[in-house]
């Protein structure tokens, strides 16, 4: 089974849903089309703050984490996206704690969340390069 992407456009965020079954053997090429989607969906609403709510089913296998960081460069992703995950899983929770480390080795800002409510809270905090950017 695929993922599949849902998403909704706010004035400051773009909210993605993700859901569906990781399949084996398939997980970078899923992290590479998932994400270079939502890239996609940043530059179209010219949009810099995304809220990621993932309710997938299967692990990441841990080479394929590493793998990710060499594949993530193809996405489109930039370095001035701000990024708040919310999963909920165990299994999820592990992925992402490490795929949090991988983020932050590689220049991105992403942060995991158990609830909707404060990742939104910490994906609309103004950023200090956005403070040292007034006058």
């Amino acid at each position: 089974m695929a993922l599949y992407l849902s998403h909704k456009v706010f004035r400051k965020y773009i909210r993605v849903t993700v859901t569906g079954t990781r399949e084996p053997g398939n997980e970078v090429q899923e992290i590479v089309s998932t994400w270079s989607r939502i890239a996609d969906y940043c530059e179209e609403f010219q949009l810099t703050r995304i809220l990621a709510i993932l309710k997938i089913k299967g692990r990441l296998p841990p080479q394929s984490a590493f793998s990710m960081q060499e594949a993530f460069e193809k996405t489109g992703w930039k370095r001035d996206y701000k990024l708040a995950i919310v999963a909920s899983p165990e299994t999820l929770l592990i992925n992402i704690l490490l795929s949090e480390k991988i983020w932050a080795t590689m220049g991105y800002t992403m942060k995991l969340f158990h609830s909707p409510r404060s990742a939104r809270k910490w994906l609309l905090q103004a950023s200090e390069s956005e403070f040292a950017a007034k006058p």
